[in-house]
């Protein structure tokens, strides 16, 4: 069941923030070898279709307490993974 289309896609500088977060919440996962599911049952039992949205930019992580249960399933403080979800993407490397 995917969820409503956020009002965030209505003002462009929330969507960059949310859209850089969705992809450092993915590069994060994959980084640490968790599945959705893993990353899901390690942060207090959150759904993992809701971790999925929420890589695919269909959901903002909306709220401290998301956040705060994310950072538990990855095991940091959660100013620790705010930092990581807003590091900039390097551009690729081209040689």
């Amino acid at each position: 069941m995917s969820r409503a289309v956020a009002k965030y896609t209505e003002k462009p500088e929330a969507a960059e923030v949310v859209a850089l977060r969705a992809k450092n919440l993915r590069r994060l996962r994959n980084a640490r070898k968790l599945s959705a599911r893993e990353l899901a049952q390690n942060s207090d039992g959150m759904s993992p279709s809701y971790i999925y949205e929420m890589e695919n930019n269909r959901a903002p992580l909306a709220s401290l307490r998301t956040l705060g249960r994310l950072a538990k399933g990855f095991r940091m403080a959660p100013a620790d993974l705010l930092a990581e979800l807003d590091r900039p993407i390097a551009p690729p490397v081209l040689l």
